[in-house]
C-alpha cells in the first residue's frame, strides 16, 4: 500500500514540478503568453495604430527618420524592420503580420510587431514586464503619443476624444489640474519638464502622468495588470486542480476496478467455491490485499480438503474396532465357554483402547494443527536431561533395543526456547516409529548448529522408500500398511512430529542412515536470545548414553 500511495504521489508531483520547469514545455509559458499577448495587444494596439496612420501620411523613404525623431519619447526600443529579414519564431505568426495583425513574437525582448499597411516593412514595439520602473519606461511612448492626439483636440473637446480613444484599452484616463494632484516635488518637476512620472495607487497600481499643455495633466490607471496576475495565477490553480483530479480519477478507475473483482471472488469463495482466487496485476493497488486474500483462500481450501481426509481417514480406522466389538458382544450374548468369553473380553478391550489411541492422536494432531502456538508454551528450558530421560524410559520398556543418545556436554545445561512438552511427545513418536523397524540399534542425537537446533533419530531396520519420504508426514499414511491394519498404529505419529516442527518455525526431514535404515532429522530455528548462549558452546555431535 505504501507503494502504491508513492507512486500516485510521485504521479501527482510530476505535473506540478512541470508547470514550474523551466522548460518550452511548461504549460504555465504558453498560459502566459497568451495572457502578455492579450494584455500588450488591448494596451499598446492604439499606439500602433496610430504610429501607423501617422506612417502612411508620409513617403515611405521618410519612415525610418520619423521613427528615429519619435524614440526619445519611448522608454523601449521602438524602430523599423524588414519583415523578409526578421527571425520569426513560426510561420504562423508571419502570415498574421503580413494578413495586418499586431502580432507579439517571444524573443529577448519580447516585442510587438504590426505591418504597416501593405508595405513590407513593420513597426518593432519592444515590450516587458519587469519592474514598475520598466513599466513607466514602456508605457513612455504610448503616454506622449496620447497626450499630442489629446492636444490636437480643442480644450472643450478633449474629455470626449479622450473616452473615445481609451473606451477599447485596459486604462482608467482622465485629465486633472495639477492643483488637484498630490504629487511629490520631484514628480511635478518631471511633469513641467515633459516627462512621464508614475506612482503607485493605494491599490498597489501602476498610475501614469504626462502634461498635456500648461496645467492640464494626463492621468491614467492601469486597470489590467493586477487582473493578469490573478488570472495568472487562477490559470496556475486551476491547471494544478485539473492535473491532480485527472491523476486521482486514472488511480482511483484501476482501484475500483480491482477491488470490485475482489468483491466479486471474495462472494464466490464465500458461496463454498473454493477455487475461487483473485486476479490482478502486481502493479495493482490491492495486489499486496489480493496475495493476502488467495493466501488466506490456499490456506483454508488446504485445511478443508486435509480435514475432509482427515475424517474420511479416522472414519475408516474406526470401523475397524466397532466391528470388533459388535462382533465381540453378539458372541459374549450367546452360549460360549469361560475360555471363549475370556477371549472375547480381551478383544473388547483392545478395541476399546485402540479407540481410545486413536481419539487422543487426532486430538493432538489438531492441537499441533494451529499455526501459532500459545506464547506460554514457547518458554525457556533444560532440554538435554528431559530428553536423556524420555529416552531411558522407553530403553526399559523395549529392552531388546539398544538405544544411544548423543549430545555434547555444553548443551546439558544450555537453556533452550522450546515447547518441552511437545518436543519430547515429537521424540518419543520417533523413537516409536524406529522402534517398529529397528533390528537392534536406534542413534539418537541432539546438537546445535549456528542458526538451529537439530534432533537425529536414526535406526538400522529395513529404512523407508525414498518415493515416501514426501508423503510419509500425511495422516493416516504407513509403510508397507495398504490394508490399513490399526493394530499396527493408525499413521499419525509422523503428522503430529511435522506439526510440531512447523510449531517450533522448523522442518522434519527424513533420509537414509549409516546404520542402513531411515534417518529422521527434526529441526527449528534458535531464538536471538539463544545465539548468545549458542555462542559459548561447541557443537559436539558424538557423545554416549
Amino acid at each position: 500500500m505504501i507503494k502504491a500511495f508513492s507512486v500516485l504521489w510521485l504521479v501527482i508531483l510530476i505535473p506540478i514540478a512541470l508547470f514550474f520547469s523551466p522548460f518550452s514545455a511548461n504549460p504555465l509559458n504558453h498560459i502566459s503568453n497568451i495572457l502578455t499577448k492579450d494584455f500588450y495587444e488591448n494596451i499598446y494596439g492604439p499606439t500602433l495604430y496610430t504610429l501607423q496612420d501617422d506612417l502612411d501620411a508620409i513617403p515611405s523613404e521618410n519612415w525610418s527618420q520619423y521613427i528615429k525623431e519619435l524614440q526619445p519619447h519611448f522608454g523601449v526600443d521602438l524602430k523599423i524592420i524588414e519583415i523578409a529579414d526578421f527571425p520569426l519564431n513560426d510561420a504562423d505568426l508571419l502570415s498574421s503580420l503580413k494578413a495586418g495583425e499586431i502580432v507579439y513574437q517571444i524573443s529577448d525582448p519580447p516585442a510587438l510587431l504590426m505591418r504597416i499597411h501593405q508595405s513590407e516593412q513593420a513597426i518593432y514595439f519592444a515590450t516587458d514586464l519587469a519592474s514598475n520602473d520598466y513599466g513607466r519606461m514602456q508605457a513612455k511612448g504610448p503616454m506622449y503619443i496620447l497626450a499630442r492626439e489629446i492636444k490636437k483636440t480643442p480644450k472643450d473637446q478633449r474629455e470626449v476624444e479622450l473616452e473615445k480613444i481609451t473606451q477599447q484599452m485596459p486604462v482608467y484616463a482622465t485629465i486633472e489640474p495639477l492643483d488637484s494632484l498630490e504629487l511629490s516635488e520631484e514628480n511635478v518637476s518631471l511633469l513641467l519638464s515633459g516627462e512621464i512620472t508614475s506612482e503607485l495607487s493605494e491599490e498597489g497600481g501602476l498610475v501614469l502622468f504626462a502634461q498635456i499643455e500648461g496645467s492640464d495633466i494626463l492621468r491614467v490607471m492601469d486597470s489590467q495588470s493586477s487582473t493578469i496576475q490573478i488570472q495568472f495565477m487562477g490559470a496556475i490553480i486551476m491547471g494544478i486542480m485539473l492535473c491532480i483530479a485527472a491523476v486521482i480519477v486514472l488511480w482511483a478507475i484501476p482501484l475500483w476496478r480491482d477491488l470490485k473483482r475482489l468483491v466479486a471472488t471474495t462472494n464466490q469463495y464465500g458461496k463454498g467455491d473454493l477455487q475461487a482466487r483473485a486476479k490482478t496485476s502486481r502493479m495493482s493497488v490491492v495486489a499486496q490485499l489480493s496475495t493476502s486474500f488467495n493466501n488466506m483462500a490456499d490456506s483454508v481450501e488446504k485445511l478443508i480438503l486435509g480435514h475432509r481426509e482427515l475424517t474420511n481417514a479416522i472414519a475408516h480406522d474406526l470401523r475397524t474396532p466397532l466391528y470388533r466389538l459388535r462382533f465381540a458382544f453378539e458372541m459374549l450374548n450367546g452360549d460360549i465357554t469361560k475360555e471363549q468369553r475370556e477371549k472375547y473380553n480381551n478383544v473388547v478391550e483392545k478395541s476399546i483402547d485402540d479407540l481410545d489411541h486413536l481419539i487422543n492422536q487426532t486430538l493432538i494432531l489438531s492441537r499441533y494443527s494451529r499455526r501459532v502456538p500459545n506464547a506460554k508454551q514457547i518458554v525457556p528450558c533444560v532440554l538435554e536431561p528431559i530428553l536423556r530421560a524420555e529416552i531411558h524410559h522407553f530403553q526399559l520398556e523395549h529392552a531388546d533395543l539398544h538405544i544411544e543418545f548423543n549430545c555434547s556436554s555444553l548443551l546439558q545445561e544450555e537453556e533452550i526456547m522450546v515447547d518441552q512438552r511437545a518436543m519430547v511427545r515429537a521424540m518419543n513418536n520417533l523413537l516409536s516409529n524406529a522402534a517398529r523397524f529397528a533390528k537392534s540399534t536406534i542413534v539418537v542425537t541432539f546438537e546445535r548448529h549456528p542458526k538451529t537446533w537439530q534432533l537425529t533419530i536414526e535406526d538400522d531396520g529395513i529404512g523407508i522408500p525414498q518415493e515416501l519420504w514426501e508423503s510419509i508426514f500425511d495422516p493416516f499414511t504407513q509403510v508397507d500398511n495398504e490394508e490399513r491394519d490399526t493394530t499396527t498404529g493408525h499413521g499419525l505419529g509422523l503428522a503430529i512430529v511435522k506439526q510440531i516442527a512447523i510449531w517450533h518455525e522448523g522442518d522434519v526431514l527424513i533420509s537414509q542412515s549409516s546404520l542402513g535404515g531411515a534417518k529422521f532429522i527434526l529441526s527449528w530455528n534458535a531464538k536471538p536470545e539463544e545465539d548468545q548462549q549458542g555462542s559459548r558452546a561447541k557443537v559436539v555431535t558424538n557423545g554416549h548414553s
